[in-house]
């Protein structure tokens, strides 16, 4: 049993109860914190666990395996380095950077350490069985020259920030950087936010990428079913991924590969049971799978979409980075 903490608020409350149900009796609770609220209150007196409110005391006093961050507002990167310090292991629903300065302030207190090893997050869709298989025979494709990525559910179960950084994470393993974004939003608002964690709704993105490649990307925190799809047109086959089944046609309609559980379900509590259980399983150091720079990339992607849903004008996220250096 690996011990683990939890830091959550009042809306995701309900979700950590039932990631907790679903990892069953392979992690054990020590430690419930977050806003004081009767949701969380409520939570650490069903789970039997000490409560509170400070999250440094939180990962001091009761240092664990994991650290599975649930609640929507960002910790601070010194609560960060304060959590890693202990050697644990930090689980995140949300990303913990928004902008390129808090990117590198993370950068600095992580002391160096590549962001996969100890700062995951969760669910991850290149981590899950789906992209994993399709990965590893993507040279099949040819030339990937059209991308569209479907990622959508519950604001509870992840934010549109979530959503979009974890599909450029999993784009940017099968291309370049795009050399344009554009991408329009319709939400809660009047006009779009300056703030990635701000944003709510629907948004569509179009990237433009050197030579005939392009993608797009339909994201969306208001849906009422989660699902995550990515369909590639190659000039050699065809590759659709999900969660749990990834397959490959070819030109001549033969099915070169299919990986496929049938029996999984894609409930968000189930995506994040399952990367977790593979976590537990991986020998120590395994986990990293991107180049060091993979999280700026993704982050400059984010920013450059949310750039152009305010000026209405297709960005590039090359620009964006020159001006991080």
């Amino acid at each position: 049993m690996h011990e683990t903490t939890i830091w959550t608020d009042a809306e995701r409350a309900p979700l950590v109860s039932s990631i907790l149900e679903v990892m069953g009796e392979l992690i054990g609770p020590i430690g419930i914190g977050g806003p004081r609220t009767a949701e969380v209150d409520d939570l650490a007196r069903f789970l039997n666990c000490p409560r509170e409110d400070d999250l440094r005391k939180l990962a001091v006093e009761r240092p664990a395996a994991f650290m599975l961050l649930a609640a929507r507002q960002p910790i601070l990167p010194e609560e960060l380095a304060i959590i890693t310090d202990q050697a644990t292991t930090v689980l995140t629903i949300e990303p913990l950077a928004a902008d390129f300065a808090e990117s590198n302030t993370i950068e600095g207190v992580l002391h160096n350490t590549n962001w996969d090893q100890c700062l995951i997050q969760i669910p991850a869709f290149q981590q899950s069985p789906g992209f994993l298989a399709a990965f590893e025979s993507n040279d099949l494709l040819g030339h990937e020259y059209l991308l569209n990525f479907d990622s959508c559910g519950r604001r509870e179960c992840g934010s549109l920030f979530a959503r979009l950084f974890d599909a450029w994470q999993a784009v940017l393993k099968l291309t370049d950087l795009p050399d344009q974004i554009d991408a329009s939003v319709t939400g809660p608002f009047t006009t779009p936010p300056d703030d990635l964690c701000q944003l709510s709704g629907r948004m569509a993105v179009h990237a433009r990428f050197a030579g005939d490649c392009a993608a797009v990307l339909t994201i969306s925190d208001q849906s009422f079913v989660t699902r995550r799809h990515l369909h590639v047109v190659g000039t050699e086959a065809e590759l659709c991924i999900d969660d749990w089944c990834c397959e490959m046609q070819l030109l001549d309609d033969s099915v070169e590969d299919r990986v496929e559980q049938t029996s999984a379900d894609s409930a968000f509590v189930d995506l994040i049971g399952a990367q977790w259980r593979r976590l537990l399983d991986r020998p120590a150091g395994t986990h990293n799978q991107n180049p060091p720079d993979h999280h700026a990339l993704a982050l400059a992607c984010c920013l450059t979409c949310l750039l152009s849903t305010r000026t209405g004008q297709p960005e590039s996220p090359r620009n964006l980075l020159a001006m991080n250096r």
